[in-house]
């Protein structure tokens, strides 16, 4: 986690937020949920005004969490879950309520995304893995195989981060 100034005063004290988190049984879920809970506490939230719950990667479930969120009326939905039509569903009923959504790594339409810049990451690491062939090994002259690895994504909008879109 990056490591800013202290924030001014308590920003978080008095307002309410939910987090529905992707899959908390993943490393990096776990540590994205862990962060949030961290700040929520170091911008003067209270626990009790911070909503927790883990979606699975369950698209079911992610329908259940958000109307457990929505009866719950926070001033802030932090949505991550892997279905990008079930957002949309979501997102409507969020505007329905008034409830402000941040959609993260799948769109809710008509809300602002937190994601990933898969392809500039992607270029970036192979930039970098590019010249540790030099460093590493010497020259490409030394270079029996380059291993291209790819991961299933879940979604159309990954797809298109993928690809640079």
């Amino acid at each position: 986690m990056a490591i800013a100034e202290a924030y001014e005063g308590d920003p978080a004290a008095g307002h309410t937020m939910a987090f529905a988190n992707i899959n908390k049984s993943l490393p990096f879920c776990t540590s994205v949920e862990n962060n949030i809970i961290e700040e929520w506490q170091l911008a003067g939230g209270s626990m009790d005004e911070l909503t927790v719950l883990d979606n699975a990667a369950n698209t079911a479930l992610a329908i259940q969490n958000a109307d457990i969120i929505f009866d719950k009326n926070p001033e802030v939905f932090l949505e991550f879950q892997i279905d990008a039509q079930v957002n949309a569903r979501i997102g409507r009923k969020a505007k329905e309520l008034g409830i402000f959504v941040i959609a993260i790594d799948v769109p809710v339409p008509g809300f602002p995304i937190m994601g990933l810049d898969n392809y500039g990451t992607a270029v970036l690491i192979g930039m970098w893995a590019a010249d540790q062939i030099e460093v590493v090994y010497g020259g490409w002259e030394n270079v029996d195989r380059v291993f291209f690895l790819w991961n299933l994504v879940s979604s159309d909008t990954e797809v298109m981060r993928i690809h640079g879109s």
